[in-house]
Parts: C-alpha cells; structure tokens; sequence
C-alpha cells in the first residue's frame, strides 16, 4: 500500500496508454470482422494504429534515455502517420463517397505519409522532421522536447487538414440523415 501511494498520477500515464491502447486493439478486431461492410475496413485500421500509436508512446514514456526514447518515438510513427489518412478513408466510405476514394486517390493521400515515415526513420541525415532533442522533467516524467523540421510542420498541417475535412464531411453528412440516424452518427 504505501509503495503505490508513493507513485504520482504522472507515472501512471503509460499504464493508462496501455488501456487505451488494449481498448483500441479490442475496437479494431471487433470491427475486423463486421467487414466488408462500408467504412468497417478504415475504421478497423483506424484503430488497430491508434493501439499502436498508444502502446509506443507508453513505451517511450516508460524509457529512460534519449536513445531509447527516440526508438520508440520513431515507432509510434507508424501509427501516427495513417491516422489521418484513414481517418480521411472512414469518412469518404461512411458517407458513400468512396467513388472519390478510388484507388489512385487512395495511393494519393498515403504519399505524404510514407515520405514522413521515410524522414523520420532517416532524420539522423536531414533533420528535417527535429533538428534538437533533448530530455524534460515534468511531474516525475522525462519526455523529449524537440525543434521541429519543416518537414514535420508540412506533415502536421495535411494530418490537420485530413481531420478536419473527414470530420466535416462526416458531421454534414449526420446532419443530413434522419433524426433517429443522427443521434447515432
């Protein structure tokens, strides 16, 4: 009793991100095996890298130096990188506009991903997603602080967009369905 009383709420952010990350994992599988339904694959995906993403941050917070830290930040990357993309996916076949989604519109939007992944695996040679890093202290935890690349800050405006223009095409979408429906979406 008196050891756990000695840890912070702050140290327990990766046990949380590991719950999450579970709770995610569960979503995805579920939804796994719904498909092929419309908009079941991205949504399945969706989750399955937000698990990822999750679990790997929870690991670069439980790491304790720069070297460690870097590793399992440059492996969130895998996630972080599709879920604006398949968020955009979600929405075009949630709101049946996956004729736009077409193949080649679909090997489009993952073209900014993949060369962000690329960087970030590769940076050591460029700097171009961070250029410093360095170890914080807060509330018990060491996190990386970085300066940012033009290319990270390129990369963090089309996630921005893919979100917000799947959030509004799914939002104008609920509105237009029937009241029932619309609660639900």
């Amino acid at each position: 009793g008196a050891c756990w009383m000695a840890v912070s709420f702050y140290e327990l952010i990766p046990l949380t991100l590991y719950i999450i990350a579970a709770l995610y994992a569960v979503l995805g599988l579920h939804a796994w095996r719904k498909r092929p339904a419309p908009a079941v694959t991205p949504f399945a995906w969706l989750m399955l890298v937000m698990a990822w993403w999750s679990f790997g941050y929870g690991l670069e917070l439980y790491a304790q130096n720069i070297a460690d830290k870097l590793f399992w930040a440059k492996v969130q990357y895998f996630g972080a990188v599709a879920i604006p993309t398949l968020w955009m996916q979600f929405s075009l076949e949630y709101t049946g506009r996956e004729g736009f989604g077409n193949k080649f519109m679909n090997y489009v939007l993952w073209v900014i991903p993949g060369i962000t992944l690329l960087f970030v695996w590769t940076n050591d040679y460029h700097q171009l997603i961070w250029r410093e890093v360095e170890l914080v202290r807060e509330q018990g935890l060491y996190l990386l602080s970085f300066t940012r690349g033009w290319w990270h800050r390129l990369f963090i405006f089309y996630s921005y967009g893919m979100i917000l223009s799947g959030s509004t095409m799914s939002a104008m979408y609920a509105l237009r369905l029937p009241r029932l429906y619309r609660s639900q979406a």
